[in-house]
């Protein structure tokens, strides 16, 4: 035991980390259950209180094990209940429903699953799911019914964070998620390819929660100039911390038009990767002032020359800019040791450059 709570102890005591929880649930899963009761499970408690619960997903043997009623005390650990890869049907939604989990989950992870209606409305009619505060559905196609379960539900009051990647919402799905009163406590949204428009992103726009979203992520819908323009005119856009409009097919008139439209303050990283943006649509974006609190730019896969690198870090309109990535933009070698010179990093050099163009 000496030697297992050596290397728990060092897995502690390092980083947070996907990669560090799933060592320590292998290791745990290593020990009886007077090692895991007596030491190892209070131990790592006191020690994971300030991880992500997000991080503190369950194992599928674990969960497997647990449902079948095999119940270790390890299972105490867990604060995110993963779903990912499986069919939520009647049978599962039963045993989930039942006491058997015991311990409260704040974060959903139901990642490429397959769920209808009833299920669903199964699903979050679990006592261990009452406050959830992480509701990751990505990849999940949701049906018109089951958007609309979770838009009235009351498990969401408390979640603050909700990921809808590649969920095929559209317009119509996502208008019904702005319709929704039961999302009073959402920061952060990702919508990341839905085939979402203009249509959709003005009723974003228009919800209630649009005001106090602090990260959104809205990468890989059509989006376009007037697309941009919403989004700009979204009430408290200034509160966005963290905005992803890559692969948004703004172009410089929707990178404009963005600029022109909002009120950012307390922007502090935005993605404008893949948007075939050229030197006239940096022009406009730096001197709109808009980026003014920007620290991290991805401009990454774009059409921004040397004239367009010039502007944006000749201007003193992003006082903040730490991080720039510009990989795979039309620069001259010049420009590319111009942007070694500065104090910010960045991800191109000279040398790299030449190896990617062979």
């Amino acid at each position: 035991m000496q030697d297992d709570f050596g290397e728990l102890r060092s897995l502690l005591h390092g980083a947070p980390s996907h990669g560090t929880w799933v060592r320590l649930c292998r290791l745990l899963g290593s020990l009886d259950d007077d090692q895991l009761g007596s030491v190892a499970v209070p131990y790592a408690a006191s020690h994971l209180r300030g991880w992500p619960d997000a991080l503190r997903a369950s194992p599928r043997r674990w969960l497997d094990a647990h449902l079948a009623g095999v119940s270790r005390p390890y299972w105490s650990l867990v604060r995110a209940l993963d779903l990912e890869g499986r069919v939520i049907d009647h049978p599962l939604c039963t045993r989930l429903r039942s006491d058997l989990l015991g311990e409260p989950i704040s974060t959903l992870l139901a990642r490429d699953t397959h769920i209808e209606h009833q299920d669903a409305a199964d699903l979050l009619d679990s006592p261990t799911l009452e406050h959830l505060a992480h509701v990751d559905l990505s990849r999940t196609v949701l049906t018109e019914k089951v958007i609309r379960l979770l838009a009235d539900s009351d498990v969401l009051l408390s979640a603050r964070i909700l990921k809808l990647n590649a969920c095929k919402l559209g317009n119509d799905g996502l208008r019904i998620v702005s319709l929704a009163h039961s999302f009073e406590s959402l920061e952060h949204l990702e919508l990341s390819d839905n085939r979402v428009g203009l249509m959709g992103l003005e009723m974003l726009a228009d919800s209630d929660f649009a005001c106090q979203l602090r990260r959104l992520d809205l990468s890989d819908n059509h989006i376009g100039r007037w697309g941009a323009m919403a989004v700009g005119q979204i009430d408290e856009v200034s509160h966005l911390v963290q905005l992803n409009l890559k692969n948004c097919d703004l172009f410089d008139e929707g990178l404009a038009a963005l600029a022109a439209a909002s009120r950012f303050e307390d922007l502090v990283e935005v993605n404008l990767e893949s948007n075939s943006i050229r030197n006239d649509g940096i022009v406009s974006l730096v001197e709109s002032g808009a980026m003014r609190s920007v620290e991290v730019l991805r401009l990454g896969g774009n059409k921004i020359g040397d004239a367009g690198l010039r502007a944006l870090i000749e201007s003193n309109h992003m006082p903040a800019l730490r991080r720039l990535h510009m990989h795979f933009n039309p620069l001259s070698p010049e420009s590319l040791e111009f942007l070694d010179q500065q104090l910010f990093t960045h991800d191109v050099t000279s040398a790299d450059w030449k190896t990617r163009r062979l």
